[in-house]
């Protein structure tokens, strides 16, 4: 869903729903151009602070940001599938893009993942399976799967160093070896399993759609535990400091123990009803948690456990997805701009 926000109305609105216990090819360099920034004045500045937000051109004109992650370094990489481009940038110089062209295959790429010898993998919708950019030569490798609608949602680097997916054509998650070999662990058939993070326990968590449930998948044994949390499909997960997990679920995010307890919930509910899916979950340092709130632009899990909205103050604005680097620069992606930016 796209969605438009009112440039005069509050740039960060508090919702105070509460958190309850739970049981008690070449690279070729380009320029980014700054388009706006405010200044904090110009914004409510709740309790961390944001001290301005900032909003750049794509280093092509016409082109669109996706996905957003941000690698070990605080280097920060997006997909742009309308130039058919992976795009990169330190966070401490976003003006100075790097454009990497994924060639002639075209990927539809909905994720990226920095890998720790630097190369950067992504899911291949338009063709099937996953791929690989080198950003040292710009080389790209494909790496098919068995059909063109069979690909990898949610890539993520394991404690082992492979790339772990959801793979709902073998009805569970996937692993891909850093010298290609693929290799499948079904869990539950006809299910969906679209988001997935690596834990700090070592094991592969994921979310389980039509089940009701995420499960942990030990990537020494392959077991598989699954732990009920309620039902309904799911619309994100993610690793916060403290080794807990966050799920999201519409109008509700929660919080879960690495036991798979449901340890609090965050309520996402407000007079007039409005459908809110949480998704594009990330840690931060000065926030729990940071989230992409639909309507609402931005939200976040408050010190106190409440949760408060936010959105930026430019004309047309539809965040898309959200990193955060080390430094908890918070960078979004802007669907309506076709824009990326920062706070």
């Amino acid at each position: 869903m796209r969605s438009v926000y009112d440039p005069d109305a509050p740039a960060l609105t508090r919702r105070h729903f509460g958190l309850l216990a739970v049981g008690a090819a070449a690279a070729v360099v380009s320029a980014g151009v700054p388009l706006e920034s405010k200044a904090a004045g110009a914004l409510e500045v709740g309790g961390g602070g944001f001290a301005s937000w900032h909003e750049y051109t794509t280093p092509t004109a016409g082109f669109a940001p996706g996905f957003v992650t941000v690698d070990a370094g605080d280097r920060v990489w997006y997909d742009d599938g309308w130039g058919n481009h992976i795009v990169s940038f330190p966070s401490s110089a976003p003006a100075s893009f790097v454009e990497y062209d994924l060639g002639p295959g075209r990927p539809g790429v909905s994720r990226l993942v920095p890998a720790p010898d630097g190369t950067v993998w992504f899911n291949d919708i338009s063709n099937g399976g996953m791929g690989k950019l080198d950003p040292a030569s710009g080389a790209v490798t494909a790496f098919p799967f068995s059909g063109r609608f069979d690909w990898g949602s949610s890539p993520v680097v394991g404690a082992d160093g492979a790339i772990w997916f959801g793979w709902d054509a073998a009805g569970g998650l996937g692993r891909l070896a850093l010298d290609g070999s693929i290799t499948s662990f079904p869990v539950h058939p006809g299910s969906g399993f679209y988001h997935l993070v690596a834990g700090d326990d070592g094991r592969i968590w994921f979310t389980v759609d039509g089940y009701g449930s995420i499960g942990a998948l030990d990537i020494v044994t392959g077991a598989t535990e699954m732990f009920p949390v309620g039902p309904g499909n799911f619309s994100g997960i993610a690793k916060v400091a403290d080794g807990s997990l966050w799920v999201a679920r519409p109008n509700l995010l929660q919080k879960v123990s690495l036991s798979g307890s449901v340890v609090a919930v965050a309520p996402i509910i407000e007079p007039p009803f409005v459908y809110t899916e949480p998704s594009s979950l990330c840690a931060g340092s000065d926030y729990e948690l940071y989230f992409v709130a639909g309507a609402h632009g931005m939200g976040r899990i408050e010190p106190d456990g409440s949760v408060a909205f936010f959105a930026p103050p430019f004309t047309g604005a539809s965040v898309g997805c959200l990193a955060v680097t080390s430094t908890n620069s918070l960078w979004y992606t802007d669907l309506g701009r076709h824009t990326i930016g920062n706070i």
